[in-house]
């Protein structure tokens, strides 16, 4: 078998070697080339400008992918290889204007899109190109086809009957085949004593405890399967919608902050030296939810306090989830024989405390993980699997929306199910909640 000799290598931010500083002697006088924007679709459109300079400054066509699903983009490269085009990733709900300006300059006239417009179910999680999408191309003269399947793996041979015979003729009849779900290949893939983030991944502690509470019995909370879950709205004036999610199996919630909301501000500290003030768009309190604690063993039932439906009120003193310790750490209230409020305490404690930024690959910093402390009152419903939302932060509209960050601090109240929750008193060890029904 013939050796394949690389004479230089195309680096991305989020690789373990755009991380470091590597020299042509360090990777044996094979040369770098870096392309990274400032995120996913800058660096997508980035290599794009790149390819499109090669062909002499225009293209007759693009392949289209959403940012969401990397599937798609996947199964998108030999396509854009066949055709000499070039791969643009898209945000699902609209095509940026620069990326539109450069269609236009270029003269794109013909766009494959890859994949579904909604994710979920069989096709796995993320969203797809949207309408929007195709309108603004159509718009702009650029005719669209999109190629998909009725699943994941059936758009991946959709994708793969697109690719002319014999553009690849040295290769012959070849096919590459890989695995449709990721979990299982990243976690074998990052060694145990990776320290964190260096491979430009989550480290894998976290992608570990998450498929080991899998392997445990656990759902994945999030919307995977819910159809637009990842849609938003406008948010207020001066607002962007911030994500906060809780536990490691991603309890999922979203809330409107400014830009430079002090809940959100970190420091981080650059490769070259300096130091920046910057704010998170996105917070993980990583602490086990109490419910899956007390449905693996991990809260005794002295631990939790289960108001009865003849109860008309009740208070009860909760102690933090991430240090129970012997006392009371969870509150639930039965609505169904399959439905439940939970009510805990989350402060900024184990692994809700400050730690380092989840782009800590890229450069040092801290980050909060809880925007306040307080209490977190959610629904469980044991019908749900996982990806149907078995989990859900209490009031919320039906798009996981909150009108600001959903833990409870003093004074604060919360209706759901029929019962009203009031945080009454905080005394910096525990949180008391008076649980009554509702009017």
């Amino acid at each position: 078998m013939a050796a394949l000799v690389a004479a230089s290598v195309l680096v991305l931010p989020a690789t373990a070697l755009a991380a470091s500083s590597a020299s042509s002697a360090e990777l044996g006088g094979v040369g770098t080339v870096r392309y990274g924007g400032a995120d996913r679709y800058a660096t997508s459109l980035l290599i794009a400008e790149a390819v499109a300079a090669e062909a002499g400054g225009s293209l007759s066509s693009v392949v289209v992918v959403s940012g969401q699903r990397w599937t798609d983009a996947v199964v998108a490269a030999p396509i854009a290889g066949s055709l000499g085009a070039a791969v643009l990733m898209t945000p699902p709900g609209e095509l940026r204007a620069d990326a539109l300006e450069f269609l236009e300059r270029t003269g794109v006239t013909a766009a494959v899109v890859i994949g579904p417009e909604s994710g979920g179910g069989a096709h796995g999680s993320g969203r797809g190109v949207g309408a929007a999408v195709l309108a603004a191309l159509g718009e702009a003269g650029i005719t669209a086809e999109r190629v998909v399947g009725a699943d994941r793996f059936s758009t991946s041979v959709a994708a793969a009957k697109e690719v002319a015979p014999g553009v690849m003729p040295g290769l012959g009849r070849t096919a590459i085949v890989a695995s449709g779900e990721v979990a299982t290949v990243r976690v074998n893939s990052e060694p145990l004593a990776e320290p964190a983030g260096s491979a430009g991944l989550q480290p894998w502690g976290f992608a570990g405890a998450h498929e080991i509470i899998h392997a445990l019995g656990l759902p994945d909370l999030r919307p995977d399967f819910v159809p637009h879950a990842y849609d938003r709205s406008r948010p207020p004036a001066g607002k962007r919608w911030t994500n906060a999610n809780f536990g490691p199996m991603n309890l999922l919630s979203w809330f409107p902050a400014h830009r430079n909301d002090s809940r959100l501000q970190y420091s981080r500290t650059n490769p070259d030296g300096s130091t920046q003030r910057d704010y998170a768009g996105r917070l993980h309190a990583l602490e086990m939810l109490a419910w899956s604690r007390w449905q693996l063993g991990w809260l005794d039932d002295s631990q939790v306090r289960c108001i009865e439906d003849g109860d008309s009120a009740a208070n009860v003193a909760l102690t933090p989830i991430a240090q129970p310790g012997a006392d009371v750490a969870m509150a639930a209230v039965q609505l169904s024989s399959h439905e439940v409020i939970v009510v805990e305490s989350r402060r900024r404690l184990g692994y809700d405390r400050s730690g380092p930024h989840p782009m800590g690959h890229l450069w040092t910093g801290t980050a909060q993980k809880l925007a306040a402390e307080g209490v977190l009152v959610y629904t469980v419903d044991t019908l749900l699997g996982s990806g149907w939302v078995p989990t859900r932060v209490a009031g919320g509209n039906d798009n996981f929306e909150h009108d600001d960050f959903p833990v409870l601090q003093a004074g604060q109240s919360v209706t759901v199910g029929g019962y009203t929750i009031t945080v009454t008193a905080d005394n910096g060890d525990t949180h008391t909640v008076s649980i009554s029904k509702s009017n």
